[in-house]
C-alpha cells in the first residue's frame, strides 16, 4: 500500500549551525516527522513506525528563510517499510525549483506494539 502527500516547510534560524547551514540531523528528524504524519492520517498506526535506515543526498542545501516544497512517499508491504521524501527550494510565490534539493530515503519496520 503506497501513500503520497506534499507539504510546505519554511526553515527558520534555530534550525541552522553558526555558519547559517540547515543541521543535516534536521532534514532527517522532519524527514522522520512528515512520513509518520502521512501514515497517520492514512489510517496506520504511526507508533508502530520503526525506521532502521535513512540515507541523505544534497544538491543544493538550504538556509534560514528558505521554503521548500517536500514531497512524502511511504510504501507499505507486510510488516516493512520504505519512505522517500524530496525537498524543493519553492519562492515567495509557491513555485518551485525543477531539480530536488535535497533527498531522503528511508527503510524500516512496522513494530509490535
Amino acid at each position: 500500500q503506497g501513500y503520497h502527500e506534499t507539504k510546505p516547510l519554511v526553515f527558520h534560524m534555530d534550525r541552522s549551525d553558526s555558519y547559517q547551514h540547515i543541521n543535516t540531523s534536521v532534514y532527517m528528524d522532519q524527514a522522520l516527522d512528515y512520513l509518520a504524519l502521512l501514515y497517520h492520517r492514512s489510517g496506520g498506526d504511526a507508533g508502530r513506525l520503526r525506521f532502521r535506515e535513512i540515507t541523505i543526498y544534497f544538491r543544493k542545501p538550504f538556509k534560514p528563510g528558505h521554503a521548500a516544497e517536500v514531497e512524502l512517499d511511504l510504501v507499505e508491504q507486510a510488516d516493512k517499510i520504505q519512505g522517500a521524501v524530496r525537498l524543493y527550494h519553492a519562492d515567495s510565490t509557491g513555485d518551485r525549483s525543477e531539480r530536488i534539493s535535497v533527498a531522503m530515503e528511508t527503510r524500516g519496520v512496522l513494530a509490535d506494539t
